[in-house]
């Protein structure tokens, strides 16, 4: 007994999904269970992740945190609030401001609305405060009902409470304080009102108090303020001075207190004893000096899987002056959620192959099914329905697999297998039925009954064809020719570059045309889950079958169609505006890019999406001040308008540009172009004061971009105000941009260095009063190109590449294409390889061009596909903010037929002396590494003498005696060659099995084991022809031969027949390994049968001994 020790680390971990989804409340305990995730590994014992050198997986694991209502309202006065309001306020007034916040994130949770309670031991009789106040319930302001009375009432204290939650319910929250109105006495002292904006600079004078003393005209006042309300004390918000001028020391803020009441003092300096003190009620009028601010929480679940990013919504105020209304953006996400409204959509074929070999256990195919709804709704299982079918297959329900129960030849030769498809739905589930043709079928003799006239078939389809269109010419004939009018051509399986897709041909079963069944323009695009596997070159490689129905056996021929979609000039190029316009200014040197011009072709084939640009002048241009072919040029690759020589306003003053955008690269009947109209405004200099301004397009919303300044020569007192009057790259009036009433040009929005690289401004100012009175000046701002994009590999380059397993070192087996919008270096894309599995460095990508190449010679029996990451890099000057992106491709070796089947079975066969006519004396097997036909193996005799004394079954390996065993030699040696099935330079391996005629009885007494059982241990990389062990056996009698060692079986602990690694030397004993272990894929534990003996006269004593 062998046991294989040291099981190597080959597999990674794999999760059992892609991505979790979790939702915990925000309440939740340290170390509570979110949910499961799971991952399984296919090696030995446990290997854990210690180190970079050890395989890995990874999943994405996505928790949404649910706020819940556990923070009460706050208000902003941390003690309580109180207020002076004079006896004579109207009714009306506002005269308080009361706010809180939550500190909840849902707005449901965070929504705080106001009331105002009488305390109940307020038991005075002179009216309900609620008679005489009103609290608004969502602003929090507190107006009058009614005028005061001091004589009646004095002092109300009110308790103000602050409510979350827009709805009730248990978890509401409320917060309480007290709000003290405390009425002034008009009798007793001076009142002044003033209203001020609280836009108002600080050092900005308020208002004007004065003090007289009677009893002399001399004496010196001082001023003070003693008492103030809404966090005002002393000196904190206000100042006065010693003429009794009340000044602001700080900016006020109308959302943190709407009315000011202040308390001033005026003494007189050498006896402060003797003063008085009046009453400023400072009113402050709201300035729209706050943006609209989005929640935080704002979100929108109403979809799943498929993503809509919303480019940005849209807050805007109301101010009257729309010059100075401000606004924010937020970006959402809108996420579908799905229903059940998909069936199952089956994606195999209808027709397989049987080969007439196939035996109990062999997978006869793989169903599969793809349903576009998402999880449950989506996830596919399959069953089979009838009964009949049950006895005769075996259905994996979660991996498609189907296996021969029994017998093949208890099926008929077409066969209809149903299968149906039912998704996982809670309720309402949706299925979908499938009839397969299982056909039953033979190659031998095949190739003198059927065949096609070429391997391989080429076809092109364009992508618009019309559904019904046959697609092949003269397939029809082949079949006909070859199969008689009986044949039939089945089904394929139908695969993209390797590919599984939904099947969108069908064939004529008699005729053998193909046809278009499916709309190859919707499976490339994005209306359907399949359409990444069909975009690239779009090549569909069909297995096709012919087949002669003869009796229960049909026999049949295997060709490739490989048909290829072309993608037609369809569409049109897109201009990215419907117009354009910019204003020059005359004094602009020659050589300056004055416009930018964009336009995209959304056809897949680079050469039907190139656009390049061209301008015109209109035919109605009859002008004679030159042509405006020599005033500007067009980049035709970029879309840059720049000027080829300064313009002049008194010559010309507009221009009139038409432009074109024409696709594909070279000339031809389907070019399309589209046209615009770019209308150059030439700006006179003379008349107009101009700005110019570089701003970076990183700049964030709200940056200030330049100070424009106007004079009005009539008043240095008058009011001016500013107004953005025309703009250009989409900008009308005040939406990229806005001015103030200072003249300060700003950002609303971030700008877009693609969409716009210049904005051309005409900015008006003019008196508020006067608004006719008024003049223009020109803001010219460049936008600086930031590294704001990432380069996006094409749509165009293919997911899975086939590469024959010969190409040498060096060969090119793809090139990938990258593009990023950005300028400059921001825009230069250099290649790398992220990542590769198997991780063994046989490709390199040139980082320039995008090639992908070999570095070695590759070897599918080695490695049958790779994994690549590639990784597309800008090239921005600062490391740090250089962006990429990435893409997957999956690289399959196709098969040459490099190698020579290899036999497993041992070469030795002990038969026992009682042998006769029709014995089976052993099965030979033999492995190819090659794929398909190439690693298709039969076996034959090819001596005479052999083929007259044994029986041969070439597919299953089946050696039979034929005559009397006597009359063979006690040791024959026999002769069978193995050949594969390829097509063109068929491989074979010859084997010589020595056939040993032995004999047990009396063996006991002439040879004996030294041990009955041997044991043994070997890691699984050791190297070929290592020696493992050495058996030995002893002679018990003088007079026998030499002894020889004879290895005879080979099996797993289980009983199992496995290929044989091992040889035994016939003399020695010494039990060698011939071939390489692998403890994953094969057995860990290996049974061998070993066999001495000593030659007599007609046959071997022989005994056995188990290893």
């Amino acid at each position: 007994m062998i046991h294989i020790t040291g099981d190597t680390n080959h597999h990674a971990p794999a999760f059992s999904r892609s991505e979790y989804a979790f939702t915990v409340g925000e309440e939740r305990g340290n170390w509570d269970v979110c949910g499961p995730a799971e991952a399984a590994d296919f090696d030995d014992g446990l290997n854990v992740m210690a180190s970079e050198s050890c395989p890995k997986q990874h999943g994405h694991l996505r928790i949404t945190i649910l706020d819940e209502n556990d923070n009460a309202p706050q208000f902003t006065q941390v003690m309580s609030y109180s207020q002076t309001i004079p006896e004579g306020t109207p009714a009306g007034q506002r005269v308080a401001q009361i706010t809180a916040t939550d500190s909840d994130i849902d707005p449901h949770n965070s929504h705080v609305t106001y009331r105002i309670q009488c305390p109940v031991s307020d038991d005075r009789d002179d009216g309900d405060c609620l008679e005489v106040f009103t609290l608004d319930a969502m602003t929090g302001s507190l107006r009058l009902n009614q005028p005061l009375n001091y004589e009646s009432r004095s002092r109300y204290d009110l308790l103000v409470l602050a409510v979350d939650q827009i709805q009730i319910s248990p978890s509401q929250k409320t917060s309480t304080t007290t709000l003290t109105i405390r009425v002034l006495d008009e009798n007793d002292q001076t009142i002044y009102s003033v209203r001020v904006s609280e836009s108002a600079a600080a050092g900005t004078m308020l208002v004007q108090t004065v003090a007289l003393d009677a009893d002399s005209v001399d004496s010196e006042i001082s001023y003070a303020i003693v008492t103030g309300t809404a966090g005002n004390t002393e000196d904190k918000i206000f100042r006065v001075n010693r003429f009794g001028q009340i000044y602001l020391n700080y900016p006020l803020d109308y959302e943190r207190a709407a009315v000011h009441n202040l308390t001033v003092r005026a003494f007189e300096r050498d006896y402060p004893e003797h003063g008085g003190v009046a009453t400023v009620l400072i009113e402050v009028e709201d300035a729209n000096d706050n943006a609209p601010l989005f929640s935080e929480f704002i979100r929108r679940r109403l979809g799943w899987r498929k993503m809509h990013r919303l480019e940005l919504l849209w807050a805007t105020d109301q101010a009257v002056d729309t010059t100075l209304r401000q606004s924010s953006e937020k970006a959402i996400t809108i996420l579908i959620d799905d229903i059940n409204d998909h069936a199952p959509v089956f994606t195999n074929t209808r027709t397989v192959i049987v080969p007439e070999y196939a035996n109990s256990g062999y997978r006869l195919l793989t169903v599969a099914a793809v349903d576009r709804d998402a999880e449950r709704n989506g996830h596919v299982t399959f069953d089979l329905t009838r009964t009949a079918d049950m006895e005769r297959f075996q259905l994996d329900r979660y991996d498609g697999h189907i296996y021969l129960r029994g017998e093949l030849r208890l099926i008929a030769p077409l066969y209809t297998l149903t299968v149906v498809a039912r998704d996982q739905s809670g309720d309402g589930r949706q299925s979908t039925v499938m009839n397969i043709d299982l056909v039953t079928a033979s190659r031998v003799g095949a190739e003198k009954t059927v065949a096609f006239t070429q391997n391989v078939y080429e076809w092109t389809v364009t992508e618009n064809e019309r559904i019904g269109a046959e697609i092949g010419q003269g397939f029809g004939q082949t079949i006909d020719q070859f199969c008689g009018t009986a044949g039939v051509l089945s089904d394929w399986v139908t695969s993209t570059n390797g590919d599984v897709v939904p099947c969108v041909f069908d064939v004529d079963q008699t005729s053998g045309a193909v046809m278009l069944k499916g709309q190859l323009g919707a499976i490339r695009g994005g209306d359907v889950p399949f359409a990444s596997v069909c975009r690239g070159e779009g090549i569909f490689q069909l297995s096709s079958h012919c087949y002669n129905g003869q009796a229960n056996l049909a026999r049949n021929s295997t060709a490739t169609i490989r048909i290829t979609i072309l993608d037609e000039n369809d569409n049109a190029p897109q201009f990215t505006q419907s117009s354009y316009s910019q204003t020059v200014p005359e004094g602009t040197p020659a050589g300056q890019r004055v416009a930018q011009i964009t336009a995209t072709d959304s056809d897949i084939d680079p050469h039907n999406s190139h656009v390049t640009y061209r301008i015109q002048c209109p035919v109605s241009d009859d002008r004679d001040d030159g042509d405006c072919l020599e005033v500007f040029t067009l980049d035709a690759m970029t879309g840059s308008l720049r000027l080829n020589q300064p313009l002049n306003y008194e010559s010309r003053s507009r221009y009139d540009l038409l432009v074109l955008a024409v696709d594909q690269i070279q000339t031809s009947p389907s070019q399309k172009t589209s046209t615009t109209i770019l209308t150059i405004r030439v700006l006179d200099e003379n008349d107009q004061t101009i700005y110019s301004v570089r701003v970076s397009e990183s700049a964030a919303a709200g940056t200030m971009l330049v100070q424009t300044v106007a004079l009005d020569a009539d008043s240095v007192d008058s009011e001016i105000s500013y107004a953005i009057v025309t703009g250009t790259a989409g900008n009308t009036e005040d939406k990229i941009f806005r001015v103030n009433r200072f003249g300060q040009i700003y950002l609303n929005y971030p700008l877009d260095y693609e969409r716009a690289a210049v904005h051309n401004l005409t900015v008006r100012a003019f008196e508020r009063d006067y608004p006719e009175h008024g003049g223009v000046a020109t803001v010219l701002i460049e936008v600086e190109d930031a590294n704001d994009n990432a380069p996006l590999f094409s749509e165009f380059i293919k997911t899975t590449i086939r590469v024959a397993e010969n190409a040498p070192a060096g060969a090119v087996v793809a090139t990938t294409l990258a593009h990023d919008e950005d300028s400059g270096v921001n825009g230069e894309v250099r290649y790398s390889i992220l990542y590769a599995e198997p991780i063994n460095n046989h490709f390199q990508i040139n980082e320039e061009t995008g090639q992908i190449s070999t570095t070695v010679a590759l070897d599918r029996e080695l490695y049958s596909s790779y994994r690549l990451v590639l990784q597309a890099t800008d090239q921005a000057v600062d490391t740090t903010l250089r962006q990429s992106s990435e893409k997957a491709i999956t690289i399959l070796i196709d098969d040459i037929n490099d190698h020579a089947p290899v036999f497993t079975n041992t070469r030795t066969v002990i038969v026992p002396e009682y042998a006769n006519s029709g014995y089976r004396l052993l099965t030979v097997a033999a492995v190819d590494r090659d794929a398909e036909r190439n690693g298709h193996v039969t076996f034959d005799l090819t001596r005479t003498a052999d083929m007259e004394r044994f029986q041969l079954d070439r597919y299953d390996g089946h050696i039979y005696l034929r005559g009397e065993l006597r009359l063979i030699a006690p040791l024959y040696t026999l002769t069978v060659v193995a050949r594969d099935q390829s097509g063109d330079g068929r491989q074979s391996t010859v084997m010589n099995i020595d056939l040993v005629t032995a004999s047990r009885v009396g063996a006991e007494k002439t040879v004996a084991f030294t041990q009955n059982v041997y044991e043994w241990t070997v890691t699984e990389n050791e190297r070929i022809g290592a020696e493992i062990g050495r058996v030995s056996a002893k002679l018990l009698t003088n007079s026998a031969g030499p002894l020889e060692y004879f290895l005879t079986g080979v099996t797993s602990a289980n009983g199992d027949v496995v290929p044989c690694v091992f040889d035994v030397d016939q003399t020695s004993g010494a039990v060698m390994l011939k071939g390489q272990l692998d403890a994953d894929s094969g057995a860990a534990t290996f049974l061998l049968q070993v066999y001495a003996g000593v030659k007599g006269f007609s046959n071997y004593q022989v005994t056995a001994s188990q290893v």
